[in-house]
């Protein structure tokens, strides 16, 4: 916020929800061999066909990460409130899928390089507000829940899945979808003990999707 011609920095709430971080697997190999206005034009496409279902699911996107996308669903009430939150957050993930599904086919007829996605959904309590430096100030969310979605995303190829959920994320998410599978126990880098995954598989992402 401005005040007198001064920037004030530190200025943030805390609330809960579900967090959605998608990121675009392939990208950096890419980014070495295409020319620069073809990568921003082919990131530009990926970005929206990421981002654009967040928006219409009443999500707030709150940055793009390069070649990825933080992005949070708010949970305002009780456990009713946080189950529409993970529906959202679903619903959105699913359309997601299906557009960057369609933009892959378009690309690919006419051959030209494509880009997969990865996500990841988690649950927990963020802090929000404007980050950054004098003169250069970010409205984001921080806090140990956007880091262990970040680490969930990152697991994605090692588990060789697309979408992976949180444990908090599924206890909620179960009551809205069959689909999720344990993926067993993980140690997530930077995080003391093993976490419970969960994914959707891929043909199960194509079958729900819009």
């Amino acid at each position: 916020r401005v005040m007198d011609g001064n920037i004030y920095r530190g200025t943030a709430a805390s609330m809960r929800a579900v967090i959605y971080y998608a990121d675009l697997r392939g990208f950096t190999p890419l980014a070495e061999s295409l020319p620069g206005a073809d990568l921003l034009a082919m990131l530009d496409d990926y970005l929206d066909a990421i981002a654009r279902p967040v928006l219409e699911q009443g999500g707030e996107v709150l940055k793009f990460l390069g070649d990825g996308v933080l992005a949070v669903f708010e949970i305002t009430g009780d456990d009713a409130e946080c189950q529409v939150a993970c529906q959202q957050g679903m619903t959105a993930g699913r359309a997601a899928f299906a557009a960057v599904g369609t933009l892959n086919r378009d690309r690919g007829a006419a051959d030209r390089p494509i880009m997969e996605m990865d996500l990841a959904l988690h649950i927990g309590n963020v802090l929000y507000g404007n980050v950054g430096a004098e003169g250069r100030l970010d409205f984001t969310v921080i806090g140990p829940a956007v880091n262990e979605a970040s680490r969930i995303e990152a697991m994605c190829g090692e588990l060789d899945r697309n979408w992976l959920v949180s444990e908090a994320f599924f206890e909620q998410a179960r009551h809205c979808s069959n689909d999720l599978q344990f993926m067993g126990q993980h140690q997530l880098r930077g995080l003391r003990g093993t976490r419970a995954l969960y994914s959707l598989p891929l043909d199960k992402i194509r079958q729900a999707a819009p």
